[in-house]
């Protein structure tokens, strides 16, 4: 969240960085939440992991403190976690996140952008499109628009730019 680093005509709105990282964070810690209280008892730690270079390390402590594990800052510590058990949020990444997956794992449930190109506030396409490996992933899911109210769209929020994937027999 160094975005008084960024060019001044790259800057977002403080509002717009702060506001999206909280309903991220607040998003991932309910769903490991409903997880959580989903999982059978003898089950393994449900573990919430994150991973972003551009945490600062006043944000670090903010995260760990409401219980996320700050994985790694770059390189790919954050994907050597995920294996076919796991929950991903993805919500707009900067990396091609998804074709990275595609090449690891299937997980069990997989939240991110959907397959066509969605554009940031900025009018620039966000760095993890489609392509013919996560295309080929998405034949073994179940395909899910995640749950937006309309006051939200009505906002200018970008959550109803997300899709819900569930792999097929789970």
């Amino acid at each position: 969240m160094q975005n008084d680093v960024l060019p001044e005509k790259e800057r977002e709105l403080e509002t717009s960085v702060v506001d999206g990282a909280l309903v991220h964070h607040a998003i991932a810690l309910t769903m490991a939440n409903i997880i959580r209280s989903c999982a059978k008892s003898s089950d393994r730690e449900i573990r919430l992991l994150t991973q972003d270079p551009g945490y600062c390390d006043k944000t670090k402590d903010l995260i760990k403190g409401i219980g996320f594990e700050v994985i790694g800052g770059y390189g790919a510590g954050g994907f050597a976690e995920v294996d076919d058990e796991t929950a991903i949020f993805s919500p707009f990444p900067k990396a091609p996140v998804k074709q990275i997956i595609a090449d690891l794992a299937r997980p069990l449930v997989f939240i991110a952008l959907r397959g066509a190109t969605v554009w940031n506030s900025r009018r620039n396409p966000y760095a993890d499109p489609d392509s013919p490996r996560t295309k080929q992933m998405w034949e073994s899911y179940e395909r899910w628009d995640f749950p937006v109210s309309s006051d939200s769209k009505q906002l200018g929020g970008s959550l109803h730019q997300l899709s819900g994937f569930t792999r097929i027999g789970e």
